[in-house]
């Protein structure tokens, strides 16, 4: 028998993840997703991405998603970053932690990131 982890955890990134590839949702319906979340008894949420809205526009108004959701005490709000310059608004927006994007494609990276590996 193999050895079990003494914990697991387990992120909600369906505000981020789950909407990114979607039709944009207004600000105000995506907080209204995030704070119904977080009622749940959820620990930790992926509730925004920092990356250009050009390029990714169901993202855009990261900062005001972050700015209007009710914290609610033991969850972490988290945010995905792409590069510095998320990483710089993400922590402005006083998101919990910083998930960073990096593949091990030379294909995916220049598109989705514009750098190399």
């Amino acid at each position: 028998m193999r050895d079990l982890p003494a914990a697991v955890d387990i992120r909600e990134v369906g505000p981020r993840d789950g909407l990114q590839n979607e039709a944009t949702i207004p600000v105000a319906d995506r907080v209204r997703l995030i704070d119904a979340l977080s009622q749940t008894g959820l620990r930790r949420i992926e509730a925004a991405s920092f990356v250009s809205p050009k390029a990714i526009p169901p993202m855009a108004g990261a900062d005001e998603v972050m700015a209007a959701i009710t914290r609610r005490e033991g969850v972490v709000y988290s945010a995905l970053v792409p590069n510095v310059k998320g990483a710089e608004l993400a922590i402005a927006a006083r998101a919990d932690e910083i998930e960073v994007v990096v593949t091990a494609s030379e294909t995916h990276n220049p598109r989705h990131g514009r750098r190399s590996v």
